[in-house]
């Protein structure tokens, strides 16, 4: 979470549901807009520590919530609390607390989701959107789990959303919490191949999970 780098522009907010949300503010000088910036998985506000330092320093505003299950903001066990409707409204509401109308959205993988949602919901807080990694994605709109792997398996050679198998699992959540440090190792690798190698192939993230090979964490 971006609070543990600037402490001094940590702030909590309290949505009308009682969710308490973890963000970082910076304002914006006069006539300068101000960034939105939802970071993706499995991260943290933190992510954005860059940006966080540099836009303020050219007069750009920043607002780097953690979103809901990361970092400073609550983590319900409960399924529906992570609805993206409902999110998006935690967005809103949190706008309008600090008086901005008008933001330049930036999502970053599962935030770029997440970003297409409150975009779709709440229009007209945006001037501008930037999507990375993961393009706009309306809801209601149908993705093909298996047909896209497929398609990557056709054109890369190996299934690029092989390891949401292994994410959709009961068990998941027991093997990822037993090998913690193998699992921020795979997501947030050294080596960017890794994940072709061993998060993306059916069965990859589960064997090396559970497996023996020496993995080195991330700093």
């Amino acid at each position: 979470m971006a609070a543990i780098a600037f402490p001094s522009l940590a702030h909590e907010f309290k949505t009308t549901d009682g969710t308490t949300d973890g963000y970082v503010h910076s304002p914006a000088q006069p006539s300068k807009p101000t960034f939105l910036l939802l970071h993706g998985y499995p991260a943290t506000s933190y992510e954005w520590r860059h940006q966080i330092a540099f836009l303020p320093l050219h007069g750009f505003g920043v607002l780097a919530p953690d979103c809901l299950g990361y970092g400073s903001t609550d983590k319900p066990s409960s399924l529906p609390a992570y609805n993206l409707k409902r999110l998006s409204g935690h967005i809103s509401e949190l706008l309008s607390s600090l008086s901005l109308s008008s933001v330049i959205g930036v999502g970053h993988d599962w935030g770029s989701s997440y970003l297409s949602r409150i975009a779709y919901y709440h229009p007209t807080y945006f001037s501008k959107l930037v999507f990375l990694n993961v393009g706009y994605f309306p809801p209601g709109e149908p993705f093909d789990l298996d047909a896209t792997n497929a398609l990557t398996i056709q054109k890369l050679g190996y299934p690029v959303f092989g390891y949401w198998y292994f994410f959709n699992a009961h068990d998941a959540a027991r093997v990822i919490r037993g090998n913690l440090e193998r699992h921020l190792a795979l997501a947030c690798p050294a080596d960017p191949g890794l994940w072709a190698k061993r998060l993306a192939p059916l069965g990859g993230a589960r064997a090396y999970l559970t497996g023996g090979e020496e993995v080195k964490v991330p700093e």
